[in-house]
């Protein structure tokens, strides 16, 4: 017994200090993981016990995937403020212009301008909260079998507003049965969404008396209209979020393609834009 009542002290002290050595990379890993900022995409050490190292691999893929969203954050409102800048100060410029009106008639036209001011600013608004609200999304949160019939006259139907007051015809063309266009399932507001925005930038960009149809089958959906396309420059371009090719009349934010590219991302296609020989764009929807 002894013996025992020697060593067995000793043996407790050796191995306090072998758990203590071996923990002290996740003392350093903690204290590591404390004083991080937010934003830090920095790696973590991977000098930490085997069974440990897993842990650490996924934590920096985590760090990088924060970091990016919050870059990203930081980007959209920086972008934001400064775009809502420009139509606030326009509609505060019209306001004043109003009260310094002699005539009826005069204040009329600028009360018209005021509004379109107003729609324009409102517009603008409702595209950057669709985007707040698209851009934390890993995929659609209420997936269901799409009915591409109703919801493609819903749409039409909400856009022929504004392609009436451009003696725009609107065209539906179902090359299959609307059970078989894309095989999809995914969230039928966000599809309605972007219907819309693909219809409405046509409309907006196409002359007055153009036609615009929507295309629906099996490899693709397709907004094709008969304008003046896009300029092979800036084709790569017009995708990026608040970006307008320059020399162009016709008002806009620059996110309706964003907004549609981002919906299509949640359901797993992708847009294609292309100019047609004899002039117009096709924007086009396909199964990755």
């Amino acid at each position: 017994m002894v013996p025992w009542l020697f060593g067995l002290p000793v043996l407790l002290l050796l191995i306090l200090w072998a758990v203590r050595r071996g923990l002290r990379p996740l003392q350093r890993l903690a204290e590591s993981l404390r004083l991080r900022q937010p934003g830090d995409r920095t790696p973590l050490p991977e000098s930490v016990p085997s069974e440990t190292l897993p842990l650490v691999q996924s934590l920096n893929a985590l760090f990088n995937r924060v970091a990016e969203t919050l870059e990203r954050e930081q980007r959209f409102t920086a972008d934001a403020a400064h775009e809502l800048r420009t139509p606030l100060a326009a509609l505060k410029v019209q306001a004043e212009v109003i009260g310094l009106m002699p005539d009826d008639a005069s204040r009329q036209r600028a009360l018209a301008q005021l509004q379109l001011g107003i729609d324009r600013a409102t517009r603008l608004i409702e595209q950057l909260l669709a985007l707040s609200r698209l851009d934390p999304m890993s995929a659609p949160a209420a997936a269901q079998p799409i009915d591409w019939a109703r919801l493609s006259e819903r749409v039409l139907s909400d856009v022929q507003p504004a392609a009436q007051q451009k003696h725009i015809t609107l065209a539906r063309n179902l090359l299959v049965d609307a059970g078989a266009v894309l095989p999809l399932t995914g969230d039928d507001t966000l599809i309605g969404l972007l219907l819309r925005n693909l219809l409405d930038n046509a409309i907006r960009y196409s002359p007055d008396g153009a036609e615009v149809v929507l295309e629906l089958s099996a490899e693709r959906v397709a907004v094709i209209d008969n304008g003046p396309g896009i300029d092979p420059q800036w084709l790569a371009r017009v995708r990026e979020r608040f970006f307008r090719p320059p020399g162009q009349d016709v008002a806009g934010s620059g996110l309706g393609l964003s907004i549609v590219e981002r919906i299509a991302e949640l359901h797993g296609l992708t847009l294609d834009l292309n100019n047609q020989p004899a002039g117009g764009l096709i924007a086009s929807l396909h199964r990755r």
